[in-house]
């Protein structure tokens, strides 16, 4: 019996990985690199429990489900 030449399928690339600002909304915040105007990373544990605490949320995630449904 003859061998049959095969040729292994290309090798794929692995699909890239979700930049870190998009998984992470503190990502920023913890760059080292960066320059921050008043020398340090903005706190913005107000801004969150005030938004926490509003009805926003709520509205942001109607609209997005409003968005994604499908009629």
């Amino acid at each position: 019996m003859a061998s049959a030449d095969v040729q292994q399928p290309p090798a794929q690339e692995a699909a890239p990985a979700l930049p870190d600002y998009l998984t992470n909304p503190d990502a920023v915040l913890g760059d080292n690199d960066a320059k921050w105007r008043y020398g340090r990373a903005p706190d913005y544990s107000k801004t969150r429990k005030v938004f926490a605490e509003s009805k926003l949320p709520d509205v942001a995630m109607s609209l997005h489900v409003r968005h994604n449904a499908v009629y």
